[in-house]
């Protein structure tokens, strides 16, 4: 009698002593032909049957003896006649009955045998099947399965590896994605992790203003100052001044003054003067504190 022939999803046994095993078809029924004789003395088979099948991990095309390892790139579940492509998101050694899960910080693209490392500047969350581009307001090294919050004195534009130190003059707060600059009236030091902070008094900021800049002699500046403000008439404003001084009697003080100035001989200066004014007719002025002279700071009249 002819050898039956294997079909797919099954394969075909070899003979083992006087029995031979076979394989039929996809129904994976395997028939053991033993031999005898009929009545009349002619060699006949005698079969049972025995359910049989393509185990996970291999695939049994038509005609094999033995059932082929699945490649990696590809996966075979049981009684597979052909192996199965990996699918996007999951990764198929060589022998897999199913894919595995690509995991973190990886990425798996169909028919992949590994896991590949994410790359700088993206980020792979599981069963990822392609890198994705790190957002602006973080930054992704290699591997990792979500992008970096960007901290507080860095900044992050969209697709970086690795936070940028906040430059002097601007401003950084946490998920800043571009450096702010600081605004009038505060200062903002280099990588500075705190919101823009306010111009001491006896300082001006005038804007991206690293570090507050001191107010010059013949100008205030209160708390807060965008720009030093000239000293008025009649005051004098050291260096650094965010008050005005008022000018004493027996000195003059124009405006801008940085400090006050003698009244000279022949004039006067009362209190809060912005100029001397000259003595007048019939009168004297002098600078000494003599009492018996009388008072410096105002005309005088001559003796009778």
């Amino acid at each position: 009698m002819a050898e039956p022939t294997s079909q797919s999803g099954a394969f075909r046994a070899a003979k083992v002593g006087s029995a031979l095993l076979v394989v039929v078809g996809c129904l994976g029924i395997a028939t053991e032909l033993t031999r005898g004789n009929d009545t009349n003395g002619n060699a006949e088979a005698h079969g049972s049957h025995t359910a049989i099948s393509c185990p996970g991990g291999f695939y049994c095309p038509s005609g094999v003896s033995v059932p082929v390892e699945c490649p990696s790139g590809y996966f075979c579940g049981a009684n597979s006649f052909e192996p199965i492509k990996c699918p996007t998101g999951g990764y198929c050694v060589s022998g897999s009955e199913a894919p595995s899960e690509c995991p973190q910080g990886t990425f798996c693209a169909a028919g992949s045998a590994h896991p590949t490392l994410c790359p700088s500047q993206y980020f792979c969350p599981t069963s990822a099947t392609q890198p994705q581009s790190c957002p602006a307001g973080s930054y992704c090294p290699t591997g990792v399965d979500e992008p970096e919050e960007c901290s507080a004195g860095f900044y992050c534009p969209a697709g970086i590896d690795s936070p940028l130190l906040c430059p002097a003059g601007f401003s950084c707060l946490s998920q800043a994605e571009l450096p702010k600059p600081c605004p009038p009236s505060k200062y903002c030091t280099e990588g500075s992790t705190v919101p823009p902070i306010r111009c001491p008094v006896g300082f001006f900021c005038s804007g991206t203003t690293q570090q507050p800049e001191q107010c010059p002699p013949g100008t205030f500046c209160p708390p807060a100052s965008v720009m030093p403000q000239t000293c008025d008439a009649g005051f004098y404003c050291h260096a650094q001044t965010n008050i005005p001084v008022p000018c004493e009697e027996g000195y003059y003080c124009p405006p801008g003054a940085w400090d006050h100035v003698p009244c000279p001989n022949g004039e006067y200066c009362r209190a809060g003067s912005s100029s001397p004014q000259p003595c007048p007719r019939g009168q004297f002025c002098h600078k000494d504190d003599s009492p018996e002279l009388g008072n410096p700071y105002e005309p005088m009249k001559g003796p009778k």
